[in-house]
């Protein structure tokens, strides 16, 4: 009996230990930050309370109205800076939980570091949150900034986050409803 105890007692250890590298091995893999727990934020790009927010609260170029008929978009440089810690060197999928609100309110801006910024979005899934797949992001270890700049009035953003792509088969992933926020790489 004493001996039986043991190897459970062993097997629940190795069972946790698996379970905790397995789980850090996760959370390495994927960094969820909430659009609205940036660095700074310069208007016109704004915090709103949004109820299909993740947690209730979104980043977004205000509409301004009338609404463009082209895109030209806010003319100011409203943006919103995130300093982020990367754990590990690699190539990064880009994706945002964005809200358009119509085929001329569908994008922002991407940059990184001081890298050219890059559009990100111009689908035509309006009036609802949905994962849009961004840049690949060549990303050493340590400290980076993502810039989210206004492109088109009226685009919001919930969450955006990053995937590590340490095969080539992890690229084909797809996220399909709102994260949990993984804030220990969040640099204050």
């Amino acid at each position: 009996m004493k001996r039986l105890s043991i190897f459970i007692i062993i097997g629940f250890l190795f069972i946790f230990i698996v379970g905790f590298v397995f789980a850090q091995t996760l959370t390495a893999s994927k960094i969820v930050i909430e659009a609205e727990h940036f660095f700074k934020i310069a208007p016109s790009m704004k915090v709103s309370v949004d109820s299909k927010a993740s947690q209730g609260k979104c980043i977004e170029i205000p509409l301004i109205l009338p609404h463009a008929i082209d895109e030209s978009g806010p003319s100011d440089n409203g943006k919103t800076v995130y300093k982020i810690n990367i754990p590990a060197e690699g190539f990064y999928r880009f994706w945002a939980r964005c809200w358009w609100y119509d085929g001329c309110g569908n994008s922002f801006f991407i940059q990184w570091d001081k890298k050219p910024k890059v559009t990100l979005g111009s689908d035509q899934t309006f009036k609802k949150y949905h994962w849009v797949k961004g840049p690949k992001m060549q990303l050493s270890q340590g400290i980076h900034y993502i810039i989210v700049i206004n492109r088109e009035d009226g685009a919001k953003m919930d969450q955006w986050l990053l995937w590590l792509l340490d095969s080539p088969s992890k690229d084909n992933w797809i996220p399909v409803r709102a994260e949990r926020e993984t804030s220990q790489y969040i640099v204050k």
